[in-house]
C-alpha cells in the first residue's frame, strides 16, 4: 500500500491535520536528498551508510503511513545489517521508482 490512510488518520488525530501536512511536506522535501544519499552509498556499496539513510527512511515512511516504502526501506537496512551488500544494493535501485509513486499519490489525498 503507497498510502495507509489509516495511519494518516490516526496521525490526524493524535497532532492535527495541519502539523500532519506539515509532516508530508517536509518528507516530500527531504526525501529525495535521502534517496540521493541512499543511492550513492549503494553505489560505493558502503553498508554502514546504506543502513544509516535506509533506517532514516524507513522511519519517516513508517510514520506517515507510506508502507510499500517503510518495508523496502527496512528490507534493505536488514540486509546491510546482514552484510548483504550486494543485494541491499540491488534493492536500492527501487527507491526512487517507487518514492516518486508515492509522491503521486500523496498529491491525490
Amino acid at each position: 500500500m503507497l498510502v495507509n490512510s489509516d495511519t494518516l488518520k490516526t496521525l490526524e488525530e493524535t497532532v492535527g491535520q495541519e502539523t500532519v501536512q506539515e509532516l508530508v511536506d517536509l518528507y516530500v522535501d527531504t526525501s529525495p536528498e535521502v534517496i540521493a544519499q541512499l543511492e550513492t552509498f549503494a553505489d560505493e556499496k558502503n553498508s554502514q551508510q546504506m543502513a544509516f539513510w535506509s533506517h532514516r527512511l524507513k522511519g519517516s515512511s513508517g510514520t506517515l503511513g507510506f508502507d510499500d516504502i517503510h518495508e523496502l526501506s527496512k528490507n534493505i537496512e536488514k540486509l546491510c545489517l546482514e552484510n548483504k551488500v550486494d543485494e541491499a544494493a540491488a534493492l536500492c535501485t527501487k527507491v526512487r521508482p517507487l518514492y516518486r509513486q508515492t509522491e503521486q499519490a500523496i498529491k491525490s489525498l
